[in-house]
This record gives structure tokens, C-alpha cells and sequence, in this order.
């Protein structure tokens, strides 16, 4: 997949890429730099792209110097596309792609993870840097048909919400009536016949007026994306009722083609929502070639708390998604916590467990002894700690989620004899599938089932 327009393309979650040899760096990008300074050229080349790099989560690593000099790139959360400028002459040369960490990149299949954030009802927040121009259209964006669906979803509310506009227009009258026309009056005056014919503007309420075509032609644009064979068939499924309800609301009115939507002050909050996705749809084409970012640490949260709302809706246990556990002080510094917000606690009477995911690499890392895999696991772990310390259970039980490849779970106890209590932490490796959803819902399931009855949790 990568071509000489791309730099460098690596799934997000990367804890250490291939390395690029300082004979490739000066051979085949930075050619017309002297290959003795390849060090000094490949700092002016980090200087120039850090702020690049920084927005789409990427920590370049260098190792070794002169000819042994190597480099390589360690990836977080973000998945994006960013221009890469070059030491030579400071102008973009090439693309650095992130793509979803579960996707197969020879494929090329984005399909897969905008079928889980459908699933979970979850926007995708896309951010954009305009200044910052792609060299090529990637193909990990989000394609447009998930914009689409949300419009779909928002003008189908839009057409129930009671926004009506007035409507002029000019019709001949035997006598005057509300604002007369005189410039029109005027040129036919002199003819006997219609010198009584008065061009009056008849201002009236309606439902179908301009704005509203204007979302119609969107609609119409949105239709074609969504039912359109390479969309995904759970989406089209779940799109072509409400695209029939449309349909016939609007089957004897024609649409108002435009470039854009105007916002104004007075529409109402849902309008307004829909207008802004019709002008995301409308200026998607203009957008394609602009460095972009989506991070997926709160899809990855809220697929974890998908999946254990099921288990616990089918095992009788209670849910409770982002509870808040407030503090109070009497002095509180400015940079203090006001709360600490696990992910997710599920209890059953005086039994509780604590969940907390976390989109890191360490089960696609497994074997690794990296040192940032080992201070960002003692973090998460301190933090589970410190959410478990809340239950009311003698031994206090909190899991740890991790994205694998594999379904996974490994057991850590930790003793306080003094206090002659237990906590114990279950580090989780779920796979992310949208296709299998259930069967990795039956797996955590199975393990849960017997995590409480290895704990005593009943």
C-alpha cells in the first residue's frame, strides 16, 4: 500500500515501527542533502514536521549516529494523515498515514471500524488541520456515508419539527392587496385591459419553502452515498426505512440545488444541527486533502461498556456507565481532581467490580520489556487502585481492558496483610469486531462468570 507519496504508514498502537536506514533516508528522501550531516538532517527534518507529528499522537524515535543512524516512529491512539515537510526546502514531500490498529491494511477495509462506532451509536470527532494540505487522498478517512447517515437521521427528525417560513410570490389581483408591485403595474398600464390587474406579493406560512428544499437536495445526495453497494449492508438496512418515510413526504416537491446552507440565528436548535451536517456533506469533497485526526480512546471505552451492559443485562447485575466520585476540600489546589470517573462499575447487592479500559498497545506488545509499556501500566494500574478503593467488598476486583488481537485475561493480586486486604486486578484483551460482536460478548461473558464465582462476588 505504501507508495512514494507516503513517508510512512503504520497502524496507531505502534510501539516501535520499521526503521528507516540513514542509506534510505539519504537515497530515496533526502537526497539532495550531504549524506555526512544525515544527523543534522534528520533533526531539521523533526523540527519541521514536530507540530505534525505531535497532532496526530506520533513520537519519532532515533537511534545510533552517522551511517548507523536509524529511525522509527511509535504511534498512540490517533489515527490521521499528516504532510511531511522536507529538510531540503521545507515544502511537503510525502504523507504519514496512521490507520485503525484491527484493520487489514491491504484491504484497505475502513468499512470495519465505522460499523462498530455505528453500532454504539458514537460520532466520530474529526478534526482538521486547514493549513496542513495531504499530498494524497487516503483512503482511512471516514467516508462519507457515515456523514450521510447522520444526516439522514437528523432531517427525519427536521421534517417533524414544526419550522415553517414565509413564501412570497406575485399574483394578479382585480384590486389591491397587500404590497403591490408598481414597477410591474407599471409596464402594463397603458393597456386598457389590464389596467385594473394589480401584481400584488402574497406572503404566506409553508412547511415546503426554500430551507427546506435545500435539505431535500442534501438528502437526495445522502440517499445515493448510503444505498450505494460499497456502504455496508447493516447500515443500508437500517437507513432504507426512514429514506421511504422521506421519500414519500417529499414525493411531489422538487429540491433547491446549492453550494451551502445558511445558519441563522432564529432557526431552530434542530435545524441548526441539520444544517450543519447538510454543510459537512457539501464541503466533504473540499476537505479530502486536509491533515485530519480521529482519536479512538472514548469508541474503544464506550465499546467496552457495550459489551459488559449486555453481560450484565443478561447475568441480573446493575450498570453503572462513568460515575463520578467527587471530592471535597476546604483548600483545594487549582490543579487539583474535583472527581474521579471510572469507565464503567457493575454491582449485584453488595458486590461490585470496577472497569476501566484503557486503547493502549500492551496486548499487541505482549512480549515487550519497552519502558514506556511499563510507567503506562503502572499508571493504569495506581488508577484502577485508587477506583477499587470505593468498594464495599472485603476483596476489592477491578479489570483492566486492553485491545488485542485474541481474546485474553490474566490474573494480579495484590496483598496488604495489615489491613488483611485484597485487590485484584483482571487485565482483559479484547478483540474489536463489529462481524463478531456476540461471540466476543460470549467470551468476556464466560470469563466474568467465572472470575465471580473464583472471588466469592455472590
Amino acid at each position: 500500500m505504501v507508495t512514494p507519496s507516503v513517508f510512512c504508514s503504520i497502524p496507531c498502537l505502534t510501539e516501535r515501527s520499521r526503521s528507516f536506514s540513514a542509506s534510505e533516508l539519504t537515497s530515496k528522501w533526502f537526497s539532495k542533502k550531504d549524506k555526512r550531516y544525515i544527523d543534522r538532517t534528520v533533526q531539521d527534518f523533526l523540527n519541521l514536521n514536530s507540530s505534525l507529528l505531535d497532532f496526530i499522537g506520533v513520537t519519532p524515535i532515533v537511534s545510533g549516529s552517522f551511517k548507523d543512524l536509524s529511525l522509527s516512529f511509535r504511534s498512540g491512539s490517533f489515527i490521521g494523515a499528516i504532510p511531511l515537510k522536507s529538510p531540503d526546502d521545507g515544502k511537503p514531500f510525502a504523507d504519514f498515514l496512521v490507520y485503525p490498529r484491527y484493520i487489514n491494511e491491504a484491504k484497505e477495509n475502513v468499512n470495519e471500524y465505522i460499523e462498530i462506532i455505528y453500532l454504539l451509536e458514537k460520532e466520530i470527532d474529526l478534526e482538521f488541520r486547514d493549513s496542513s494540505n495531504l499530498l494524497t487522498k487516503n483512503q482511512a478517512r471516514p467516508p462519507i456515508y457515515y456523514e450521510c447517515v447522520k444526516f439522514i437521521d437528523l432531517f427525519l427528525k427536521a421534517i417533524q419539527e414544526n419550522w415553517v417560513s414565509f413564501n412570497s410570490s406575485i399574483e394578479i389581483n382585480k384590486y389591491p392587496r397587500n404590497q403591490i408591485s408598481w414597477r410591474q403595474y407599471l409596464k402594463d398600464e397603458w393597456d386598457p385591459i389590464k389596467k385594473l390587474e394589480y401584481p400584488c406579493r402574497i406572503n404566506t406560512l409553508n412547511k415546503y419553502h426554500n430551507g427546506m428544499m435545500e435539505l431535500l437536495y442534501v438528502y437526495n445526495l445522502s440517499k445515493n452515498h448510503v444505498l450505494d453497494h460499497n456502504t455496508p449492508i447493516i447500515i443500508r438496512k437500517s437507513s432504507i426505512k426512514k429514506c421511504f418515510v422521506i421519500d414519500n413526504y417529499f414525493s411531489t416537491y422538487k429540491p433547491l440545488q446549492t453550494d451551502k446552507l445558511v445558519i441563522h440565528n432564529s432557526d431552530p436548535y434542530l435545524i441548526k444541527q441539520t444544517k450543519d451536517q447538510a454543510n459537512k456533506i457539501l464541503g466533504y469533497e473540499s476537505q479530502v486533502n486536509i491533515a485530519w485526526r480521529v482519536d479512538f480512546t472514548n469508541i474503544f471505552e464506550k465499546y467496552i461498556q457495550y459489551i459488559f451492559n449486555n453481560i450484565s443485562q443478561r447475568l441480573g447485575w446493575k450498570t453503572k456507565n462513568n460515575p463520578k466520585y467527587k471530592s471535597y476540600s476546604d483548600s483545594r489546589p487549582t490543579w487539583s481532581l474535583q472527581y474521579l470517573e471510572p469507565d464503567i462499575v457493575i454491582s449485584k447487592g453488595k458486590y461490585s467490580v470496577t472497569i476501566d479500559a484503557k486503547y493502549k498497545s500492551h496486548y499487541y506488545n505482549i512480549d515487550s520489556s519497552s519502558d514506556n509499556l511499563k510507567l503506562e501500566h503502572r499508571n493504569d494500574l495506581h488508577q484502577i487502585t485508587a477506583y477499587c478503593a470505593f468498594q464495599i467488598n472485603q476483596k476489592k476486583v477491578g479489570f483492566l481492558c486492553y485491545p488485542a488481537s485474541f481474546f485474553d485475561s490474566k490474573r494480579m493480586i495484590f496483598n496488604n496483610s495489615q489491613a488483611l486486604t485484597d485487590v485484584v486486578i483482571y487485565l482483559f484483551g479484547i478483540p474489536i469486531s463489529s462481524t463478531n460482536i456476540n461471540g466476543v460478548i460470549d467470551k468476556v461473558q464466560k470469563q466474568f462468570i467465572d472470575i465471580v464465582n473464583k472471588e466469592k462476588l455472590i
